[in-house]
């Protein structure tokens, strides 16, 4: 009678294998889990993002008055004047835009609320100290906010400049996403 067995180094270099191929499989299961949480964060950053610079670029250019007008001088020195925040008078309902009718119109402030989040308010008054705040950004993207106003810029021009952090960038990604665009008012001048 003939029996074949495995010696005991055959079984522990199968364990080893076994063993190397198990840390494979679940070092390249967290890598894509990873990733695809990843991912899953930058498309809500993304979309943030979009969702608020399309919020300002719709509110902005119904302005009707500023809270507080940009200097022409550039106090801070250099050729900008630049603020964290935009309180204005606008239309509430912008696809009906009556800049002689002011009884349909708020006050809206843009800026980063002390928990980080950036946010529009809607507020009864030019000092914005009551009314509902809407997040457009979430403070885990550590969003940032600049309202620039340029040297030899149109008095009605005004770029703006949005910043935030992906927490964990995918490989081959960037951490810091930057958009930006420029706004024309159309019936105040924003710098005086």
């Amino acid at each position: 009678m003939n029996v074949k067995a495995l010696t005991l180094i055959e079984l522990i270099i199968t364990l080893i294998i076994i063993s190397i191929v198990m840390v494979l499989i679940s070092a390249s299961l967290f890598f894509f889990i990873a990733q695809f949480q990843s991912n899953v964060e930058r498309s809500q950053l993304y979309a943030q993002m979009n969702y608020a610079m399309e919020d300002v670029k719709m509110r902005c250019p119904s302005a009707i008055d500023l809270g507080s007008y940009f200097d022409v001088r550039f106090p801070s020195g250099g050729n900008k004047d630049t603020k964290d925040k935009l309180i204005f008078w606008g239309e509430k309902d912008q696809a009906n835009v009556t800049p002689d009718d002011k009884s349909d119109n708020l006050w809206y402030k843009y800026y980063i609320n002390p928990s980080g989040d950036f946010v529009i308010k809607e507020c009864v008054n030019s000092s914005c100290n009551a009314g509902s705040e809407d997040i457009l950004i979430d403070k885990d993207f550590q969003p940032k906010i600049e309202f620039i106003y340029e040297k030899d810029s149109a008095p009605n021009f005004l770029k703006v400049l949005l910043t935030a952090q992906n927490k964990k960038p995918a490989l081959g990604s960037q951490a810091q996403i930057v958009k930006e665009a420029g706004l024309r008012f159309w019936f105040i001048d924003i710098a005086k």
